[in-house]
């Protein structure tokens, strides 16, 4: 991608008011490079090309983009991982404009080659589509945020923590990546796109009804096209996204309760329970986590 997979470092791009951030990840060589890109002021154009050379995964932590590579928009939000075959040229946009954070993953040759085989390894990195959109579990995107809170609090993340990611990502993308990447066009996947669109650029929960008034459909057709498309429900996608929110704004957040209110849950205790069933520790739980984080980098 044109921030995504570049190697320059930090600074903006001339001419635009975007401006990039890339961290190293790791705490010592592993079998996997990996860096934490923070994107500034991101808008509704498309960034100049850069040509990949590497497999790539694109984990995201905080906002959304798309990666088009040539030929279609794969989406980047924190229900969605992309994978970025090498040898492709992309480039991003924002479906509105703000700010944008993803861990970029880039397992060596030899990874890919001892988790999936020469052969299956060959047939995945030589396929035509250059950009697969994944399903992003929560616990993955979990401990993806808990890797990003490390680099963002100028700690370095166990590069043992990286690679175990990186693999249960690759196994994910493993099972049948295009089956999350159905071909472009059509009117049930343009209004899941605009769908999408709609809850990245919006910060308030909107109802399902208020969803289905604004793209012109009807709730249960909505629902039902997520649930063919998504694997899940259109409240539950949106109830994700949310989660999500909470993971990349809790290590600054001083007030749970207010974060909670912000984000459209009806109390503390409401998010609390939600939160927990969803990532197994409770808000405050991981709030400190990634608070000890910072601690031991200001200690030293």
């Amino acid at each position: 991608m044109s921030f995504t997979a570049s190697p320059r470092h930090d600074g903006p791009i001339p001419g635009r008011n975007v401006r990039f951030e890339r961290h190293d990840a790791l705490d010592r060589p592993a079998s996997v490079s990996a860096a934490l890109l923070n994107i500034f002021n991101l808008g509704r154009a498309y960034t100049p090309e850069v040509h990949n050379d590497a497999f790539q995964i694109v984990l995201p932590v905080r906002g959304v983009h798309y990666v088009n590579d040539g030929k279609a928009d794969a989406l980047v939000d924190l229900n969605h991982a992309t994978v970025i075959r090498p040898n492709v040229a992309t480039r991003d946009k924002h479906p509105s404009e703000g700010d944008v954070g993803c861990l970029l993953i880039t397992p060596d040759e030899d990874l890919l080659e001892n988790l999936w085989g020469p052969a299956t390894r060959r047939e995945r990195l030589d396929r035509p589509v250059g950009c697969t959109t994944i399903s992003l579990p929560p616990p993955l995107l979990y401990r993806g945020m808990i890797i990003a809170a490390q680099v963002n609090a100028g700690c370095a993340a166990q590069a043992l923590a990286v690679e175990e990611l990186a693999i249960d990502l690759l196994r994910l993308a493993a099972i049948d990546p295009i089956k999350f990447a159905p071909p472009r066009g059509g009117r049930p996947l343009r209004l899941i796109d605009e769908v999408k669109d709609i809850l990245a650029s919006t910060e308030e929960p909107l109802s399902l009804g208020e969803i289905a008034a604004l793209v012109e459909a009807s709730p249960t057709y909505l629902t039902d096209l997520f649930r063919r498309f998504e694997g899940m429900p259109l409240y539950r996608y949106q109830l994700r996204l949310r989660l999500g929110r909470a993971l990349a704004l809790l290590p600054e957040t001083e007030d749970i309760t207010d974060l909670a209110l912000d984000l459209g849950f009806s109390s503390h205790s409401h998010f609390s329970s939600t939160f927990r069933s969803v990532f197994g520790v409770s808000p405050s739980s991981f709030r400190a986590l990634t608070r000890n984080d910072r601690s031991g980098r200001d200690a030293r």
